[in-house]
């Protein structure tokens, strides 16, 4: 069985961002050589998500209004204070990432992803980058089979 793992460094800017990274993934199941299998995409930061879906900008803004109704964004949650996490203002986010879920996946069929026509790989960025982080804390990622790192940090690819 062949397996593989790659890291795909993506920036983002200030705030929620919604980004489109199907074709970024497709290239790391190119170069990862595996024909056929399963990708597991998993965030490895709080505040950022992954999943399979459409791209398609009415669908995006009624999943934003649905997870700002079930965790609103506001200050007050018990997970934004120095007593339980050396989060600040993050509870909202925390709880977003949690409803969106930690992890997806795709399947791989002669060397591509597998997916509907209208499908795609997002990546949620609910809270930007870090305002300050100790090296290494600022990378937003996913692993997998045949998979991929996608991480936002210091270079683009």
């Amino acid at each position: 069985m062949k397996r593989s793992r790659d890291t795909i460094d993506i920036r983002t800017e200030a705030g929620e961002n919604l980004l489109d990274v199907t074709k970024r993934v497709q290239e790391v199941v190119h170069r990862s050589g595996v024909r056929d299998g399963l990708l597991l995409l998993s965030s490895l930061q709080t505040t950022t998500a992954f999943f399979v879906n459409e791209f398609q900008s009415a669908l995006l803004e009624n999943m934003g209004l649905t997870l700002q109704k079930l965790a609103p964004w506001r200050h007050g949650y018990l997970h934004d204070g120095p007593r339980y996490s050396t989060a600040i203002a993050q509870g909202a986010r925390a709880l977003t990432r949690s409803a969106l879920g930690t992890a997806d996946r795709a399947r791989v069929g002669d060397g591509q992803i597998l997916s509907g026509p209208d499908q795609s790989v997002v990546l949620a960025e609910l809270d930007g980058p870090p305002r300050a982080a100790a090296p290494g804390s600022d990378r937003r990622g996913v692993t997998g089979f045949p998979g991929a790192r996608i991480a936002r940090g210091g270079v683009d690819d």
